[in-house]
């Protein structure tokens, strides 16, 4: 900057000349990315700024003097983020933006009484979340349809005691999962006679073949290698309980 000055003399004129230099520094060019992501996993935020030092707010109380720093939100939720970079003249300068933590999807496998080794059952889970949801369950072992909702299970698996696991993904590719059990138990028969009375106590006069012949076990007549003889007391009838091998 140039600055003159006049002054008035009947003689002669006078000019006073001076120079003043004025420097102008730039602030930082400031700015950042930051992508959604599931709740539980750490949000990564891209530093696009200019060199300097950083102060980042996450807009839940949690600060950071990192350049590129990562962070943990404890709740989903849309959170306004704001990055503050100051170089060393003095000048600053801060960008703002928002990221978003998406809600995971809410499973509950359900639960389901004891079957026999000749039920089946349809599962009927509990899930809600962004759609479209997929489902998986596992083991597929036993299932009609492992990547369906409600997959029948069953029919006839052996004995036992089953953990299924079902892992639901939702539209903004977040999952969760959940667990049941189903007991696979005996069926129990009631032996009956050649017209279909009911065996009571020890003289029945029934032998295992003729009971076989005369009963059903859910629709099925039962053969020696399901069924293992027990007598209750003598005054009730004899049952006989499934089993996966003739005891």
């Amino acid at each position: 900057m140039i600055l003159v000055g006049f002054g008035y003399d009947p003689c002669y004129s006078v000019i006073d000349v001076d120079v003043m230099k004025l420097y102008f520094e730039s602030v930082p060019d400031v700015s950042f990315e930051a992508y959604p992501v599931c709740f539980g996993t750490e949000v990564s935020f891209i530093n696009l700024s200019s060199s300097g030092t950083w102060l980042w707010d996450f807009g839940d109380g949690s600060t950071s003097d990192l350049k590129d720093p990562t962070h943990l939100y404890d709740a989903p939720g849309v959170y306004s983020v704001c990055l503050t970079v100051s170089v060393n003249t003095g000048c600053s300068d801060t960008f703002c933006g928002e990221v978003e933590v998406y809600s995971l999807p809410e499973v509950n496998a359900g639960s389901y009484p004891t079957l026999t080794i000749y039920d089946d059952i349809t599962l009927q889970p509990i899930v809600s979340g962004a759609t479209p949801l997929q489902f998986e369950w596992s083991p597929s072992t036993y299932l009609s349809d492992p990547q369906v909702e409600r997959p029948i299970f069953g029919p006839a698996p052996p004995l036992g005691v089953y953990t299924l696991t079902l892992t639901v993904t939702d539209g903004n590719g977040c999952s969760a999962q959940a667990e049941t059990i189903i007991v696979v138990g005996p069926s129990e028969i009631i032996a009956n006679d050649d017209i279909g009375t009911p065996v009571n106590g020890y003289d029945g006069g029934v032998v295992v073949a003729n009971v076989l012949s005369n009963d059903l076990l859910n629709g099925s007549a039962p053969t020696l290698s399901l069924v293992d003889l027990t007598i209750v007391t003598p005054t009730e009838p004899f049952r006989y309980s499934s089993r996966s091998a003739y005891r």
